[in-house]
């Protein structure tokens, strides 16, 4: 079952590379500028990277294992217990 309207590839690829190329900004910030949610924009994000990734993929600049912007790797969501606790 589709959670609601689907976007637009051009849309998810523009997103994905402002955020590609905005590495001091957050993810969140982004998200919100273009009216969607940040796990969304994170999920694009990751999808891409490991694209990038995989062997005969495109290539990217430091897109090696763990790379990515600051924002999309660790965002401790609301509410969420610290581990061990």
């Amino acid at each position: 079952m589709a959670r609601g309207k689907p976007y637009p590839e051009e849309f998810k690829k523009d997103a994905v590379e402002l955020v590609l190329s905005s590495p001091e900004r957050p993810v969140a910030d982004i998200a919100r500028s273009l009216g969607v949610h940040k796990a969304t924009l994170s999920t694009w994000v990751e999808r891409e990277l490991g694209r990038r990734r995989e062997p005969g993929g495109r290539s990217a600049e430091g897109a090696g294992p763990g790379a990515g912007p600051a924002a999309v790797r660790a965002e401790p969501r609301a509410g969420a217990c610290p581990a061990g606790h």
